[in-house]
């Protein structure tokens, strides 16, 4: 099954802050320690805890956050991989249109110039 969700850039999360979704599946310490403008936080490692119904469990937080099917949404983590593991489980339950910033937050924090929110 070929994953829906297309591989951004930091460049394009940038010009879509404050006009596309951005979801950080990071747990909430790191999130509060610094994420990116405007992202909603919705750690995807809490939902391991429900096992076989970890994907809908998480695709019903991300409705509660007014998060679509439809999308977009842009999703990252803190090097990739728990973004992709977001982006699949949501996937699994019709989500499409997600964006996933594959270089995540240590990319994005690589430079500098890129703002960061607490």
């Amino acid at each position: 099954m070929k994953m829906t969700a297309q591989i951004v850039d930091a460049e394009f999360v940038r010009s879509h802050i404050g006009k596309t979704p951005i979801v950080d599946v990071r747990p909430k310490a790191m999130y509060d320690e610094g994420h990116i403008p405007t992202a909603i936080d919705i750690c995807v490692m809490d939902f391991d805890r429900f096992g076989p119904t970890e994907a809908e469990e998480l695709a019903k937080e991300y409705r509660r956050h007014a998060l679509t099917e439809e999308g977009p949404m842009i999703v990252y983590c803190q090097i990739g991989k728990h973004a992709k593991q977001a982006c699949d489980l949501l996937e699994s339950q019709g989500f499409h249109n997600m964006y996933l910033y594959s270089g995540s937050f240590d990319d994005w924090t690589s430079d500098p110039s890129r703002p960061i929110e607490k």
